[in-house]
């Protein structure tokens, strides 16, 4: 009864640790893609039309909002993102299958 208590325990804080970094992720994606997003909204305006300091600094804008944002990293896993958790989740399902073909 106390082993399955603890498989049960276990079960619950690895699937609450992966609903977490996957919530991050997914936030961190958001922030990456409105980012990208600036760019184009810049463009798609009259910014043509403007001053030329205004049109100087929107292209300054539009060029710095091309970079990736960095937004979540989490020590040695690097920058979170959907790929990232995409490698997590594969890595782990593979230590999940070993373990199970071990015991």
């Amino acid at each position: 009864m106390i082993a399955l208590s603890c498989h049960v325990a276990l079960v619950f804080v690895t699937t609450s640790l992966f609903v977490l970094m996957c919530r991050v992720c997914i936030m961190s994606e958001m922030v990456t893609m409105s980012s990208y997003n600036i760019s184009y909204a810049v463009y798609r305006n009259d910014w043509l039309n403007l001053s030329f300091d205004l049109q100087r600094d929107l292209l300054l804008v539009i060029v710095r909002s091309q970079r990736p944002v960095h937004t979540a990293t989490a020590g040695m896993l690097g920058n979170m993102n959907l790929p990232k958790v995409t490698s997590i989740v594969n890595n782990w399902y593979r230590m999940v299958q070993a373990l199970l073909n071990f015991t």
